[in-house]
């Protein structure tokens, strides 16, 4: 059983294909079980007004899925983001940009069909280590009748509850 999470900087309806929509707020939640793997899917809400929602989805994500679609200035900012974080990247085979992947030395990447999008997602999936420990959180809050609930991620390790 894997746990992965993946980024889908601009394309909702490769995110709902994915999973089934989730909490929203400044980063929408899609989430999906499959075959005992659980895929969250993290995308920015809005672009435009919360500009920091890009960088929070491509940092907390185990893989970042990039729809190829459009190619615009979206797609050119997401390229040099995922240069800069080294992360694994898929891309959908929408258009070429072969071309444009070479310029900028983006070096852990594939493409793959929407169709084989899931298994291409699961595969390659390392366990987590039991030595260090990471917990990025987004937020928390007081609920009536429970107490505090705090809502993040697991980026490194595994935790026990």
């Amino acid at each position: 059983m894997t746990n992965t999470i993946i980024a889908i900087p601009f394309d909702e309806e490769l995110a709902e294909f994915i999973g089934k929509k989730g909490s929203e707020n400044s980063i929408t939640f899609y989430n999906r079980k499959a075959d005992g793997n659980t895929i969250v899917a993290v995308m920015p809400s809005s672009l435009e007004d919360k500009f920091y929602a890009l960088p929070q989805c491509m940092l907390v994500a185990d893989r970042i899925i990039v729809s190829t679609k459009s190619i615009d200035k979206a797609l050119g900012e997401v390229l040099v983001a995922c240069s800069v974080l080294g992360k694994s990247v898929v891309f959908t085979k929408d258009n070429d940009i072969s071309n444009l992947l070479s310029a900028i030395k983006l070096e852990n990447y594939s493409f793959c069909d929407t169709d084989r999008l899931l298994d291409a997602i699961t595969e390659g999936k390392a366990p987590g280590t039991t030595e260090q420990k990471r917990i990025d959180l987004d937020k928390a809050f007081n609920v009536k009748g429970i107490g505090t609930v705090v809502l993040g991620v697991v980026t490194k390790g595994v935790v026990k509850v």
